[in-house]
């Protein structure tokens, strides 16, 4: 299952957050700071940078591409287009969040085989060269490799999924931390 769009929230809020955490610390007059010294301001950067997420849901267009049997019902209603086959979507993207298949959780029954989902919704090097252009390739962790997407395409310089998960652990930190500290 494919999500195109906000879907780049780990990456999007990562770099927002440590823009907005940079100018908090210039603002405070620290200057040149790298590490702890920066770390009194992370919570203001990550406050800063969650004001925007409206914003870019407005900006951003949103497609899902998957199984007919896992698309959930009435989802165009929230602007969210639907197409079935990945092979046309890839050459009019510039981004692919590949989500993972749940199989703990019989996701399996969606499709007939493992084997016919990769075959069908894999995204591997010879259907990304085929799109002809260069996707920046997205998927919050952990891989089922070569189920969803193929080792070689997962660990390819198009790839910021190791970034992805990194930014994610931090903005679950950071969320946590300032529940926690609320008064």
């Amino acid at each position: 299952m494919y999500l195109l769009g906000a879907s780049l929230g780990p990456i999007v809020m990562g770099r927002l957050s440590d823009y907005y955490m940079h100018q908090a610390a210039l603002a405070a007059g620290v200057i040149d700071a790298a590490g702890p010294a920066l770390e009194p301001f992370k919570a203001a950067g990550l406050r800063q940078a969650m004001y925007l997420v409206p914003l870019l849901n407005l900006i951003l267009t949103f497609c899902m591409c998957a199984a007919a049997r896992s698309v959930p019902r009435d989802i165009e209603k929230l602007g969210v287009s639907v197409v079935h086959n990945l092979d046309e979507l890839l050459p009019t993207i510039d981004v692919l969040n590949v989500l993972r298949i749940q199989l703990e959780r019989d996701a399996g029954r969606l499709f007939p085989t493992i084997r016919e989902y990769h075959l069908s919704y894999g995204v591997t090097r010879r259907r990304l060269d085929k799109a002809g252009r260069d996707i920046t390739i997205l998927h919050p962790g952990p891989i089922n490799r070569d189920v969803e997407i193929s080792s070689d395409v997962a660990d390819s310089e198009h790839s910021v999924i190791l970034q992805q998960v990194l930014n994610g652990v931090a903005i679950r930190m950071a969320v946590l931390y300032l529940l926690a500290t609320r008064n």
